[in-house]
């Protein structure tokens, strides 16, 4: 990323073209450590898989705080054919609740031990679905099943895949339409992405906190990681993606953030109410610096920064504008991530908590 926002396209498209889901999240903290030691930082990894960069300075101890994973569903069994039957996965959907119809006609890649293995999400053809089925166009997981092109469940089994797997959508690459950037995982690889870039554009002569990065793991499946960074820390802060109503069917008073407007200060999650002061000095300094923000209160979330708060570290939640969250196409405005970085370089140097 430089000024003016220019360049982060590529590390965003890095990041969230790699198959990551909690548990499996070694390729893209791979990826993370190699970006922020070309940055300068000391990176190290700890026994449960988060990554940790200290990046410079003195002071209080701040840490940034993204997530690697992504969401994905898993495998409950494999038919006799060869099929796998799905369950649902940590951050799609409640499992009393049916499958999402974004499932149905996804190309995926099923995770094991050895890679991933390339399938389809098929489904029940409406040709032969229930008359009652057929008018409503509603899915039960019994509906839906990945295809792996295998005759048997000891092919299957032979690829290394088995119930427990994690099964991820791999849809078209990363792109940009318009004036978006547009593919999976931008919850939360895009946060990944502005996280090294405080790194790499911050002025560590100025910085007035211990600066620490952490790229978390397993968030979508209880804030596990952040939960395990402890409390050696005097403030966090978590980047992760902020929910908009500026899409047909969505209504402003419903959702009044929009992509283009600035990063997103969150008051208030289903989890937490964040620190009031803290959320408020990142304001304080988004008005010095003249970078527009936008405020909010989500509703069906949460955040690495709830897991922060928990553990009794002041923490806020500072979001980048991102449309059709937890879908094969997560849209973000590449200024909105530029804004989000430079408010974050701003505060880490100036120090206002």
């Amino acid at each position: 990323m430089t000024e003016g926002g220019s360049g982060v396209f590529e590390l965003v498209k890095t990041l969230c073209d790699l198959p990551g889901p909690g548990g499996y999240e070694d390729r893209v903290q791979a990826v993370v450590a190699d970006a922020l030691r070309e940055a300068g930082c000391d990176v190290s990894t700890t026994p449960l898989g988060n990554l940790l960069a200290k990046v410079g300075g003195r002071g209080k101890k701040a840490v940034l705080v993204a997530h690697a994973d992504e969401i994905a569903v898993i495998v409950r069994s494999i038919t006799d054919g060869g099929f796998l039957h799905l369950m649902p996965g940590v951050g799609l959907i409640r499992p009393q609740a049916p499958p999402s119809p974004l499932l149905a006609g996804q190309h995926c890649l099923v995770m094991t031990e050895q890679g991933t293995v390339p399938g389809v999400i098929g489904a029940r053809t409406g040709h032969l679905r229930a008359a009652a089925k057929r008018d409503t166009e509603a899915l039960d997981w019994s509906d839906v099943f990945v295809d792996l092109g295998a005759r048997s469940r000891a092919e299957v089994q032979a690829l290394g895949v088995h119930p427990g797997a994690a099964v991820i959508w791999t849809p078209l690459p990363t792109s940009r339409v318009g004036a978006n950037i547009v593919g999976k995982a931008m919850d939360d690889r895009a946060a990944l992405a502005i996280a090294v870039d405080v790194a790499r554009r911050v002025d560590r002569t100025r910085l007035g906190y211990e600066l620490w990065l952490a790229s978390t793991i397993q968030e979508e499946g209880g804030l596990v990681g952040a939960d395990a960074l402890g409390r050696d820390y005097d403030l966090g802060i978590a980047i992760d993606v902020g929910l908009v109503g500026d899409v047909p069917g969505i209504s402003p008073d419903e959702a009044p953030c929009a992509l283009g407007r600035g990063p997103v200060l969150v008051h208030k999650d289903t989890v937490v109410r964040y620190h009031k002061g803290l959320t408020y000095a990142l304001a304080r300094v988004a008005e010095a610096e003249r970078i527009p923000i936008q405020h909010a209160a989500f509703q069906s979330y949460g955040s690495d920064a709830g897991a922060l708060s928990k553990n009794g570290i002041p923490a806020a939640l500072i979001c980048y504008p991102t449309r059709y969250t937890h879908s094969p196409i997560e849209t973000v405005r590449e200024e909105d991530l530029d804004a989000t970085s430079r408010l974050l370089r701003a505060f880490f140097e100036r120090a206002p908590f």
